[in-house]
């Protein structure tokens, strides 16, 4: 297993000015879905934090995260954006480190019916924002362009993207194309709205990770929230959630889009 040093040394040198503010020891706490790596350290001024690092696509998701957080603060119970800042390629992101448990960890505290009724309150919320959406970029957009690249790269696993999906990398891209304007919408989305990016203190929620917000329809988080629950409390839960949940009723078709545009990127190659 290796170390936080030896986790941290292809990020390294630190921004000086982010760097100067830590006391006391890191601590490697994980790999990010995109392949960053996540830390918690102490800022001399704030106490515990959060520092995300990443390259490439990982930066551009934690540059994105940091705007939206700054947006969101206003509206939602978010982390403080302490630091951002990009240097050598790599993008650091400094947030508060918030209070609590992650949702799908929370039944030792909560009962599941609790945890799944602050899961679908908290997404309705969030659906329901009143924030400017002129400038918002559309979700399937931005995943059909990155998918393109990397069919033009060739970079998929088409072997069990097919055993996957029943569709080689140019028909999924195909069929992507095709539907794209059936999956648009005007509800702001988090795009990543799986229970461990729920946190639980006391009678506070907090929601984490936003890097992969943008506009679209209220399936693309549905399929997150499905596979989530399914994966965690088992899928009895899921149909809970929509009671719960007090906006618009989940499309199955929709539903599938998504899961079918999340595979390029679990089936990415080097």
């Amino acid at each position: 297993m290796k170390t936080t040093v030896q986790v941290l040394e292809p990020f390294l040198p630190l921004p000086e000015k982010l760097a100067s503010s830590f006391c006391g020891s890191i601590n490697f706490m994980g790999k990010s879905r995109l392949g960053g790596i996540i830390l918690e350290v102490k800022d001399i001024m704030h106490g515990d934090a959060i520092l995300k690092i990443g390259k490439s696509r990982c930066a551009e998701d934690l540059r994105d995260e940091a705007a939206w957080i700054r947006l969101l603060s206003g509206f939602l119970p978010v982390p403080d954006v302490l630091y951002f800042g990009e240097e050598n390629e790599c993008a650091f992101l400094l947030l508060t480190k918030l209070p609590g448990v992650p949702g799908h960890l929370a039944n030792s505290i909560y009962t599941i019916d609790d945890i799944i009724q602050r899961y679908a309150n908290n997404l309705y919320r969030i659906h329901k924002l009143k924030i400017e959406r002129k400038s918002l970029p559309q979700a399937v957009n931005k995943i059909f362009s990155y998918a393109a690249k990397l069919v033009e790269k060739d970079k998929i696993d088409s072997h069990n993207l097919e055993k996957s999906t029943g569709m080689n990398p140019i028909q999924l891209l195909n069929y992507i194309e095709k539907n794209m304007d059936r999956a648009q919408g005007d509800v702001f989305t988090h795009g990543d709205y799986c229970l461990p990016n729920m946190m639980l203190h006391e009678d506070k929620t907090f929601i984490i990770d936003w890097g992969q917000a943008a506009l679209s329809n209220v399936n693309r988080d549905f399929m997150c929230v499905e596979l989530s629950i399914s994966m965690n409390f088992g899928e009895k839960y899921i149909k809970r959630f929509y009671e719960y949940y007090k906006g618009d009723t989940p499309n199955p078709e929709l539903i599938k889009f998504y899961w079918l545009c999340e595979q390029f990127e679990k089936y990415e190659t080097e």
